[in-house]
């Protein structure tokens, strides 16, 4: 069951989309990070990734992070502009329009230990994160590969009953790589919960997509996809990049996520600079 806020916090960023002054086809642009915007659990942004929300910002358009991160890392990350950010964090599972959240997608309580369990049975280590934390019963013992940052405020728990919170994505995390055991998990987990690798490590689980965040998004601030210019590079942008109207994957990304876009690009701010100066994609 989806939990939202009955008043319309994107109020302010619908009369904002819908100003006449905006020229061009294009009223928000949607973008993945790790592996996109910055190489994958990086723990900092390139300088001109700020650059590129500002000047977004400053030519009227709206700037949305598709994320398997926690919000709260992003919007850290991004403190200067998180105001005139959108957040689709934990893979969409979780919306905020900048410092207010809007709302998620919960995972049922029946589902948890079923999750945990499978990821047991994996031998990979579950991550569990809630909308005000995340939380882990141990860290991997390649903590070079988690990045911890990415992960946002730590919990350490022995038993799920600690978790005190909505739990709205479970991962799992695979030091040695997450395709050696995707497929079992995806068989054990895929037909009632969003199965979507996000890193070379990691597969996710929630009730949410990135696509189905966008989607939601669109709604609120009254937009069509042909609005929407989206990046991604992995398997969790799929359902993202196949809504917007105009999708790029990156050059890098393996054949299959470069099939679902429109086209690749190599640099993702130089593509969003050259937008805003031509207007023409």
């Amino acid at each position: 069951m989806q939990e939202f806020l009955q008043e319309n916090a994107f109020l302010e960023r619908t009369r904002l989309a819908a100003r006449a002054a905006v020229e061009g086809p294009i009223k928000l642009i949607v973008s993945d990070f790790d592996g996109t915007l910055l190489p994958e659990s990086y723990p900092d942004l390139e300088a001109d990734v700020p650059a590129m929300i500002q000047a977004i910002h400053e030519a009227g358009l709206i700037f949305a992070a598709a994320s398997g991160r926690h919000y709260s890392n992003l919007s850290s990350l991004m403190a200067e502009y998180a105001d005139e950010v959108i957040f689709l964090s934990n893979n969409g599972a979780h919306i905020s329009d900048g410092h207010t959240s809007i709302g998620c997608f919960p995972l049922p309580t029946k589902a948890v230990p079923l999750i945990l369990q499978a990821i047991e049975e994996a031998r990979a280590t579950p991550v569990i994160s809630g909308l005000n934390a995340t939380y882990l019963f141990t860290l991997p013992e390649e903590q070079e590969h988690l990045y911890l940052e990415s992960l946002g405020k730590l919990v350490m728990i022995k038993d799920i009953r600690e978790v005190n919170d909505t739990i709205i994505k479970i991962s799992a995390y695979s030091a040695p790589g997450i395709l050696g055991i995707s497929d079992y998990l995806s068989a054990k987990l895929g037909d009632k919960y969003q199965a979507a690798i996000s890193g070379r490590h990691w597969q996710d689980f929630t009730l949410a997509s990135k696509g189905k965040a966008l989607r939601y998004v669109l709604d609120e601030l009254q937009l069509e996809p042909d609005q929407v210019l989206c990046f991604g590079d992995n398997y969790n942008d799929r359902d993202m990049l196949a809504l917007a109207g105009h999708s790029y994957a990156m050059e890098d990304a393996v054949p299959a996520v470069r099939a679902w876009a429109q086209g690749t690009v190599k640099h993702v701010p130089s593509f969003v600079m050259d937008y805003l100066r031509t207007r023409h994609i």
